[in-house]
């Protein structure tokens, strides 16, 4: 009940000053890893939290499928059909890229041995959309960027899920095989479309019909069905999570546009509840064995390897500069990330594996304060530049 407590106060605190936070460039996801922060371990200690714990672990990908499947709902299949090209290249270029660069950091940096450098590549990886949305969800930004940083956020996610568990069978705390990892990729994509569009199609029965009080709920049983189906079934729940909201969004935009309030208030609030477990995760007692070489990767893993990695996969696009530089500035880590981490810590017992996960935590909090703190400055210098070139 702590935990409870401690949220709806941080809530009806946020909520009081969210007025003054939308003017300014601190942002409410601050307000809430910061508050994690404080009554963390290393704060005054109220509320503590077990890394290694299958609890914490369900509920950080809970608020992370609820995430990707209200990004989901914006996008049509039409769209990603149309505009794969961009999105394909920070898929197939970009992020392998930022696995090396940031295995390559973790190693001759902080000192760890390949196999774990590499698998902080990859858990760190993912971006999150959530902590941008001062351009991607700004309909006045460029429709390129913001389709590129939305469609790169859904998509990653639940693509380097498979080298994660790749890394671990190297590493041998994890017995994946090219079957499962194939079979969890179909899966995943086969529920995430396979369940809207049935359930969808139930509706366009005569004899049925949805109340309308009830129709934005109706979405949200379509989401828990994929949810709890794919979890079953061992898919990839990422993957169904974005593909249902697609899948939902392309068979049925009034059900879409009926759920987008409810959705986006179900999605936030498990984001506020899940950034301050990330801050009550990120202060633990065996913060300070990171040393001084640590916290240097987390500084170049939150600065550098971003801009490294998207000005590659970029080169030759049709993005102009601005935006260019705007989509290698803006790459939050975010859920994905501790979710991952969390199942590393939850199947791995390697020598490393408790200083891996702090930084990747650290990169994760650090990275949260200052993408959601700067996407309001790249959003109103990018307004500018429109306002000039109108």
């Amino acid at each position: 009940m702590d935990l409870v407590l401690a949220f709806a106060v941080t809530l009806l605190v946020a909520l009081l000053l969210s007025g003054v936070l939308h003017r300014g460039i601190l942002s409410t996801a601050v307000v809430f890893l910061a508050a994690g922060m404080i009554l963390g371990p290393l704060g005054i200690g109220t509320v503590r939290i077990h890394a290694g714990s299958e609890g914490t672990r369900v509920f950080v990908e809970l608020a992370l499928f609820a995430v990707l499947f209200t990004d989901g709902l914006r996008v049509r299949a039409e769209d990603l059909a149309k505009h794969w090209r961009l999105p394909a290249r920070a898929l197939c270029i970009g992020m392998p890229i930022a696995v090396v660069v940031t295995g390559a950091l973790a190693h001759f940096v902080a000192g760890f041995a390949w196999g774990t450098a590499l698998l902080m590549g990859a858990v760190l990886a993912p971006i999150d959309a959530a902590f941008m949305q001062a351009v991607v969800g700004n309909e006045e930004m460029p429709e390129r960027l913001r389709r590129l940083l939305g469609f790169e956020a859904g998509l990653v996610d639940g693509f380097v899920l498979p080298l994660i568990l790749v890394l671990l069978s190297v590493l041998g705390v994890h017995d994946a095989t090219p079957w499962g990892i194939a079979r969890g990729l179909l899966l995943g994509v086969a529920t995430g479309v396979a369940v809207p569009a049935a359930v969808v199609s139930l509706e366009r029965i005569r004899w049925v019909a949805i109340a309308t009080e009830y129709r934005s709920l109706f979405a949200f049983a379509v989401g828990l069905l994929v949810l709890a189906l794919s979890a079953e079934e061992h898919a990839n729940v990422f993957l169904a999570g974005y593909a249902a909201g697609v899948t939902l969004a392309s068979t049925s935009t009034d059900l879409a546009e009926e759920y987008a309030p409810l959705g986006g208030r179900v999605a936030e609030l498990l984001k506020l509840a899940a950034l301050m477990v990330i801050g009550i995760l990120a202060t633990t007692a065996e913060t300070g064995s990171l040393r001084w070489t640590g916290a240097l990767f987390v500084v170049l893993a939150i600065v550098a390897v971003r801009p490294v990695a998207m000005g590659i996969a970029l080169l030759g696009s049709d993005m102009v500069g601005p935006e260019r530089r705007a989509a290698a500035w803006l790459g939050p880590r975010g859920f994905a990330s501790v979710a991952y981490a969390l199942t590393v810590v939850e199947l791995a017992h390697f020598g490393d594996v408790d200083r891996a996960y702090l930084a990747i935590v650290a990169v994760v909090a650090g990275s949260i304060v200052l993408h959601s703190s700067t996407d309001t400055v790249v959003a109103r210098a990018l307004a500018r530049r429109e306002e000039r070139e109108a």
